[in-house]
């Protein structure tokens, strides 16, 4: 090589030296100019070196969102020496965000924010992997554990404080003008010290103020700095390097804060009863073989992106709100007429929230035409295509918000502040809505979203209800173009906060002075807010024409404070029914009868506001029951075509939400699945799992634990590989099914026991470690109760709907029976574990039960987890496993008897694929067409039609109804599975519809639930396809099934129970 290049230069001309400047020059250009293949297009503008920095000027999510009506919703932008994808437009940004989330989960290296948060060591900056992922779930569970509280030291309580005291020391201003940014700011971060430390400061507190003002400092550096991130090396040049040298000061005064406070709590530890964010980390540090790796210096790193996250963005909102209530006087006007309609001169709450649509509305609106995170900067996490372009591993990607909610096409005049865009026709508040994603969206959603929402709720209401803000008089309009940096910040503006005068009266008896008033200020008391609250407590309308409206107005604080006053409103409240009785000339014994009467209507016929409708049909007492019939899942989906996908059903006394069709179910049981996560209280479920095991606990932190420990059991046992895998024991359990089969020598039989007793059978191996003969009297009693139980359940679904039925002799057979058998049940399942707790191999588990002694032996771990728990979740795997695989093999079955073209179809498959081999689940993917009958057995018959009943966790909007926390809600797979729109002759067994035009199977298609979804999709669902390919690949390699000759077609509708059970039907096995 090197005699080649000596003997070109003789020719040429070139001295050693021209030829080295040359390929220094060649090699620069190429790193300047390189662009991978098949990238999006560049927009004009670009310069060497610099890129498109220019040309993106101080505006950078303008400038994008204008390029994007030249360029397309994808292209690239230079900036310094890399490529940056950018995503424009709701389309775009959703498919990277939420669709395909993990691709697109990573973070992209930005030096400045990775020196303030340790390279990774948090959670904001840290690279998507799985310390990633452990680190968001543990802070989520955190932070949501720590959001349910209430009372005393709940997220509310000290945010309706710091709320209140906010409001006081925007009064000292008495209505001058002022600056409200820093009083905010203090207050934002008051609320997260109280969360992370579990207390609040004085805002005069010289620690407080150095954390305050540090925080401060660093955000703005960061915003300053950014240069930075694209030119690392700038960092060693003096005076441009000035923004990260102040970064890293004000950063360590903001991490010795952080780590006193670790240090005092760690002092202070009550591991019984953590108090705060801080505390919770410090337990999840001590158990590091829970969560492995979790170190005290993530621990501050992690509360140090609580700080940096949280203070800023919310301050920023919550000015950006203020400042568009002074540019838009008759908006606040509406919502000051809202408060005083709802709120009154209470302090406003979380309650009070789903009746201020208007306010809800309006922060919404702030976020969108002011949208604090305008460009979110990701990372690609491997190769991936995106519109037709190649986006390499490792890419930064570019989403620009700002396109979102400034978008025409969604929202029409976008530059005008308009709250209404966020209220449907009857004025309540539109939480979702395509093309707004203020706080991102996927693996990488603000973690802090929820507080977030509750403290611009809280404070915005606060402030309004007690000020008119309003611009300085003979100041300009406050400039709303806003200062780019790592948020969208308003310019400097000041305002008048002009106290409110309440127009609610209080009754001349209870009114307070102002002397009195100072005095309950400066009184403290416990769980009492110290602020006038009044209430109206009774509205009294004209009795028979002669009484006017009564408005009865109690002035609470001062009864607490003051026992002369609650007395006063005693003898007030007894003197007034006393005038109301002479006025209407009723006696007192006419008027308790009366009011009996009046509650028990109203028990009766009690109805939320603004639930979904009633379908016809519905009697007194029994309510829809008698309108349902045998089948209520094919009356459902029936009113489901006259009443929509949303309607309510009056089940005895309770009203139950039923849900139809697939948007309306995965937006309950996927999108939304927390919120409909729980369980109603039904009797005979609680009898059955005494809210001690998973199929029918309810929602709360214990279900979550049995969950996650069953979950984790049940996947280490179904990896397992080779001798002893579940694999092997359902290979081996199919051969005693194709033997037994095979002892009838093709005549009648029938096979529904036998396939029980194999299900069964597996189940045994997997939580016994042991097979049974199926002669074995411990087996049979087991799988008897099993039967029994399901059984039992099914018939007794009266009780769970008039639960004081049970006391009824005669009818409370069937509570008396379940008893029985679930002793029986639980009777062989405590002789396995006393059996299993006798050879317990600590260092090799075998199998369910052992797993679930050595976690009860790790109580500390899994606080709570006791062996009568493990003998419920046993329980949940024989009932609920059993007789569901069971009955899908039945349907099965008797569906290839009705159609031989199918069943021959799936013997040419299995003999041209398996041969005389034996079915494994190595196959699986080389037999599409046997997985799409068990696929299509399951859509056609679903198993359990109307899921498991459900309950609401909280209040929540379904549509444009209202759902009240507690309510049952029932959703309809049936109208899913049988749905026109996704499955064309929904009635016609055809397994085609799970192939695509390739012949692949399709495993996931829309409107396709069977294994029901989210929090509470089915644990089993991996074991029990693995079960039904097996069995059923093993049935029909060695036999053809058909129908006895000169017998009727077999009954395809069905016996309706707590699963969908084939009616008894005879087949004949011919082997192959």
């Amino acid at each position: 090589m090197a005699g080649a290049v000596q003997w070109v230069f003789p020719f040429s001309g070139l001295t050693l030296q021209t030829f080295i400047v040359f390929c220094a020059t060649f090699l620069l250009a190429c790193v300047v100019f390189k662009r991978s293949r098949n990238l999006p297009p560049y927009p004009a503008g670009r310069v060497p070196i610099l890129g498109h920095l220019l040309a993106l000027g101080r505006e950078p999510p303008l400038k994008l969102t204008a390029w994007r009506r030249q360029y397309g919703d994808v292209f690239t932008v230079r900036m310094g020496m890399e490529d940056v994808v950018v995503l424009n437009g709701y389309t775009a940004v959703k498919d990277a965000l939420v669709d395909r989330s993990e691709l697109f989960a990573s973070k992209a290296p930005m030096y400045q924010v990775d020196v303030m948060l340790g390279f990774g060591k948090d959670i904001f900056s840290a690279s998507w992997g799985s310390e990633f992922r452990q680190r968001k779930r543990f802070a989520t569970t955190v932070l949501k554990n720590l959001g349910m509280r209430v009372g005393r030291g709940s997220i509310e309580g000290n945010i309706r404080e710091e709320a209140n005291c906010l409001r006081n020391r925007i009064a000292e201003n008495d209505g001058q003008p002022f600056d409200i940014a820093h009083d905010v700011m203090v207050a934002v971060a008051n609320i997260i010290c109280s969360m992370a430390f579990g207390k609040r400061y004085d805002y005069k507190d010289e620690s407080f103020r150095e954390l305050s003002q540090a925080i401060n400092t660093v955000s703005s550096e960061l915003a300053t700095g950014q240069i930075i991130s694209f030119f690392p090396w700038l960092r060693f040049v003096p005076v441009v390097n000035r923004s990260i040298v102040n970064v890293l000061k004000e950063n360590s005064k903001v991490q010795k804060v952080l780590r006193e406070e670790i240090s005092r709590h760690r002092e202070h530890l009550d591991r019984e009863n953590p108090r705060d964010f801080i505390d919770f980390c410090l337990l999840e540090v001590d158990q590091q073989d829970k969560v492995d790796g979790l170190t005290e210096e993530n621990v501050m790193y992690i509360t140090k992106d609580l700080f940096f996250a949280g203070i800023e963005t919310t301050t920023n909102t919550l000015l950006w709100s203020l400042l568009y209530m002074v540019s838009n006087p008759d908006v606040q006007n509406k919502v000051q007429q809202e408060l005083d309609a709802v709120v009154g001169a209470s302090l406003p709450a979380l309650s009070h929230r789903s009746q201020l649509p208007y306010v809800n509305a309006c922060l919404m609106e702030t976020m969108r035409i002011r949208t604090l995170l305008s460009v979110i900067l990701h990372a690609t996490a491997q190769e991936v295509k995106v519109q037709g372009y190649d986006i390499s591993k490792g890419t930064r990607v570019l989403m620009n918000m700002h396109s979102l909610h400034m978008d025409p096409a969604y929202w029409p005049d976008p530059d005008r502040f308009d709250p209404e865009r966020f209220l449907d026709a009857e004025g309540n508040v539109i939480n979702k809505l395509p093309a707004f994603m203020p706080f991102s969206g996927g693996h990488r959603v603000c973690l802090g979203e929820q507080l977030a929402r509750m403290e611009l709720f809280l404070f915005f209401s606060t402030l309004l209800q007690s000020f008119t803000i309003k611009t300085p008089e003979g100041a300009p309009p406050p400039n709303t173009d806003g200062i780019f940096g790592l948020a969208l910040k308003p310019h400097p503006f000041q305002l008048c906060a002009i106290p409110q005068i309440s127009r609610a009266p209080i009754p001349h008896k209870l009114r307070v002075s102002m002397a009195r008033w100072k005095e309950l200020q400066a009184t403290p008391a416990a769980g009492v807010e110290r602020l006038i609250r009044i209430f109206d407590v009774l509205d009294i309308q004209d009795i028979l024409g002669k009484l006017k409206t009564m408005k009865i107005r109690l002035e609470l604080v001062d009864c607490v404070f003051n026992p002369k006053g609650m007395a006063a409103v005693v003898s007030w409240i007894a003197g007034s029914v006393q005038e109301i009785l002479l006025i209407s000339g009723l006696t007192a014994q006419t008027c308790l009868v009366f009011c009996a009467a009046f509650l028990l209507a109203y028990v009766l016929l009690k109805r939320p506001q603004n639930l979904p409708p009633y379908p016809a049909g519905r009697v007194p007492v029994l309510g829809h029951l008698l309108a349902l019939g045998r089948a209520p899942h094919l009356k459902l989906t029936a009113w489901r075509r006259q009443y929509g996908d949303v309607f309510t059903v009056r089940m005895g006394m309770e009203d139950v939400v039923v849900l139809n069709g697939y948007t309306a179910v995965k937006d309950a049981l996927v999108d939304r699945s927390e919120l409909f996560a729980s369980r109603p209280p039904v009797y005979l479920f609680d009898a059955f799992g005494k809210n001690k095991d998973i199929l029918t606990g309810h929602w709360d932190p214990g279900f979550k634990q049995r969950k996650r420990f069953s979950t984790t059991v049940l996947k280490n046992l179904g990896m397992k590989v080779g001798r002893g895998s579940i694999e092997e024991k359902i290979v081996e359990e199919a051969k005693f099914l194709h033997n037994r089969v095979a002892e009838y020598e093709g005549k009648p039989f029938d096979i529904a026991h036998d396939v029980t007793v194999t299900v069964a059978n597996v189940i045994c191996t997997m939580t016994f470690g042991r097979r049974y003969d199926y002669e074995d009297e411990s087996f049979q009693v087991l799988s008897e109760a099993v039967t029994a139980v399901g059984t039992e359940l099914a018939a007794g679904q009266i009780i769970s709907v008039f639960p004081s039925l049970r006391f009824v002799p005669g009818v409370n057979r069937v509570g008396t029976n379940l008893v029985e058998h679930l002793s029986k049940l639980q009777r062989v399942l405590w002789e396995e574990l006393s059996r299993h707790r006798e050879h317990l191999d600590r260092e090799n588990p075998r199998d369910f039960l052992d797993f679930g002694l050595l976690e009860v032996e790790r109580q500390e771990k899994v606080d709570g987890l006791t062996e009568e728990i493990v003998i419920y979740l046993t329980q949940n795997i024989f009932v609920a496993g059993t007789e569901t695989t069971a009955d899908t093999l039945l349907w099965a079955l008797l569906y290839l008897t009705q159609n031989p073209a199918i069943q021959h179809k799936i013997h040419e498959e299995l003999d041209a694929v398996v041969g005389a081999s034996l079915p494994a689940l190595s196959h699986r993917s080389q037999l599409p067409y046997v997985n799409a009958c068990l696929l299509e057995t399951m859509r056609i018959r679903t198993l359990v039609p109307l899921s498991a009943p459900h309950a609401t966790t909280q209040d929540v909007k379904v549509q444009q109804f209202d759902i009240p926390k507690g309510t049952q809600v029932l959703p309809n797979l049936h109208s899913l599975h049988t749905d026109p729109a996704y499955w064309p002759d929904p009635d016609r067994f055809d397994p085609e519809r799970f192939l695509d035009a390739e012949g692949n199977v399709i495993n996931k298609p829309e409107s396709f639930m069977p294994f029901s979804g989210g929090r509470r999709v089915c644990l089993g669902e991996q074991l029990a396809r693995m079960e039904l390919f097996l069995f059923f690949s093993t049935l029909l390699q060695s036999f053809t099934f058909k129908t006895p000759e000169g017998a009727p077609p077999p009954n395809t509708d069905g016996v309706v129970g707590i699963t969908l059970t084939p009616h008894p039907f005879k087949l004949c096995a011919i082997p192959r």
